[in-house]
């Protein structure tokens, strides 16, 4: 009798163990650190998304957001200035999505570059890395940014 009791005790032991080591497993699984599925997010506030563009040599992505003056510029006239008009370029580096194969998403925010045209044209840099630094550069910047066509929505 004393043989029985000894052996269910040792047996209510390993499952008490078995119990513990598989509750500490989930514990620990739960706080697994998904930093590397974090995306930078850009929030361009009553701007609106005009088109996108990428380059896969730069593995970089651009968007370029608009006012409704940038908007409907680009639409009607785009080889005019419209006075008024806000454009943002916002500029990713790209990474492979871990969800689905053969697909790129957004990483880290490079740059952001604004044009505002109003009397005068003004070209300005955030973030990282600045695409221009001389006259020549700003002005092809300048014609890039304003010179993208719109995505056309059927």
């Amino acid at each position: 009798m004393l043989k029985n009791n000894w052996t269910s005790i040792k047996i209510n032991i390993m499952k008490s163990k078995i119990l513990f080591l598989l509750l500490g497993i989930l514990i620990v699984s739960c706080n697994v650190n998904n930093e590397k599925t974090a995306r930078e997010v850009y929030t361009a506030n009553r701007l609106k998304a005009i088109t996108t563009a990428y380059n896969k040599k730069a593995a970089t992505m651009e968007i370029l957001y608009g006012n409704d003056v940038a908007l409907n510029n680009l639409i009607g006239r785009p080889d005019t200035k419209a006075n008024g008009a806000i454009y943002k370029l916002i500029t990713w580096k790209q990474h492979p999505d871990p969800n689905w194969h053969y697909v790129n998403g957004n990483e880290e925010v490079l740059s952001v570059e604004t044009v505002t045209i109003t009397n005068i044209t003004n070209y300005n840099v955030e973030e990282q890395q600045p695409h221009a630094k001389t006259n020549t550069e700003v002005n092809d910047r300048i014609s890039y940014i304003t010179g993208l066509r719109p995505a056309v929505m059927p």
